[in-house]
C-alpha cells in the first residue's frame, strides 16, 4: 500500500475528533458526578 498524504490527513482529523469526544464524555460524566454529590450534601444539610 502506497502512502496517502490525503488518507493521513484524514486519519489524523478522525483521531483529533474521536479524542476531543471522549474527553468531552469524561469532562461531562465528572461535571455530573460532581453535581450529584452536591445535590446529595445539600439533602443531608
Amino acid at each position: 500500500m502506497q502512502y496517502d498524504p490525503e488518507i493521513e490527513k484524514t486519519a489524523r482529523a478522525i483521531r483529533k475528533a474521536v479524542r476531543q469526544a471522549k474527553e468531552a464524555k469524561r469532562l461531562a460524566a465528572r461535571e455530573q458526578l460532581a453535581s450529584e454529590e452536591e445535590e446529595a450534601s445539600e439533602e443531608e444539610s
